[in-house]
C-alpha cells in the first residue's frame, strides 16, 4: 500500500501541474490604447489596467521555468513606441513579451505624443484626408501628413503627431480632404493664436452634423 501511494506521489509529480501566466498593460495615458496578442484585439481606456491570462502547459519538477515569447501589437490615441533604426528615431508597432509560468508581466504605457482625432459625420465617404501644420515665423515650415486614402460615413480615426511647448508652438492647422469629388479646406486656426498640442492631449475636429 504504502508503495502504491508512493508511485501514485511521483507520477503525480512527473505529470506536473498547469502553469498560467500573466501579461498586465497599464495604461497610463489619458485615451484609449489597442493591443493585439495570439490573434485577439483589446481595447483599454484611458488609465485602465488589462490582465491577460495564458495557459504556459505543465509544470514539472525539474522543468519549472517554462516561458514563451508572444507576438504584441501595440499603439494608442497618444502613444507610439519607438526606436532607433540607422541612426533614426522610427515609430514601431509590434514588438514581443515574453510571458513566464507563475509570472506576472507588467507592461506600462507612457504618452509619447499627441494626436489629432477625426469624426465623419457625414451620409458619405470623405478621401485622401490630409493635415497641415504651419510653424510660428515662416510660411514655408510647414508639415503635411496624410492621415487616411478613405475615411468611411460616420466613422473615426486618429493619428498620433508630435507634441509643441511653447518653445515649438504651431501657428497654424488645416485639414483638406476631397467630399463628393470636391476638395474642402478646414482651417481649425482662430484669432491667429498660437496652438500648443501638449503630451497626452487630442485636438478633435468633425466634419458634418
Amino acid at each position: 500500500m504504502k508503495n502504491f501511494l508512493a508511485l501514485s506521489l511521483l507520477l503525480i509529480i512527473l505529470l506536473g501541474c498547469s502553469q498560467d501566466g500573466d501579461l498586465k498593460v497599464i495604461n497610463q495615458t489619458n485615451y484609449n490604447l489597442y493591443l493585439n496578442i495570439e490573434h485577439n484585439d483589446y481595447i483599454v481606456n484611458g488609465d485602465n489596467i488589462l490582465f491577460i491570462n495564458f495557459e504556459m502547459g505543465k509544470k514539472f519538477l525539474v522543468w519549472s521555468d517554462s516561458s514563451r515569447k508572444y507576438g504584441l501589437y501595440l499603439e494608442g490615441e497618444t502613444f507610439v513606441m519607438q526606436e532607433t533604426i540607422d541612426d533614426n528615431l522610427t515609430d514601431v508597432y509590434y514588438t514581443e513579451v515574453e510571458i513566464e509560468a507563475g509570472k506576472t508581466k507588467k507592461v506600462f504605457v507612457k504618452p509619447t505624443h499627441t494626436s489629432f482625432k477625426i469624426k465623419n459625420n457625414t451620409e458619405n465617404n470623405i478621401s485622401n484626408l490630409t493635415y497641415i501644420t504651419t510653424k510660428l515665423g515662416s510660411t514655408n515650415d510647414q508639415n503635411q501628413v496624410l492621415m487616411a486614402e478613405n475615411v468611411d460615413s460616420n466613422s473615426t480615426l486618429f493619428k498620433q503627431i508630435p507634441y509643441t511647448d511653447l518653445q515649438n508652438p504651431i501657428f497654424r492647422i488645416e485639414f483638406q480632404f476631397y467630399y463628393e469629388g470636391d476638395l474642402y479646406i478646414y482651417d481649425v486656426t482662430q484669432d491667429n493664436e498660437l496652438i500648443i498640442l501638449g503630451k497626452d492631449e487630442q485636438f478633435l475636429v468633425e466634419f458634418g452634423e
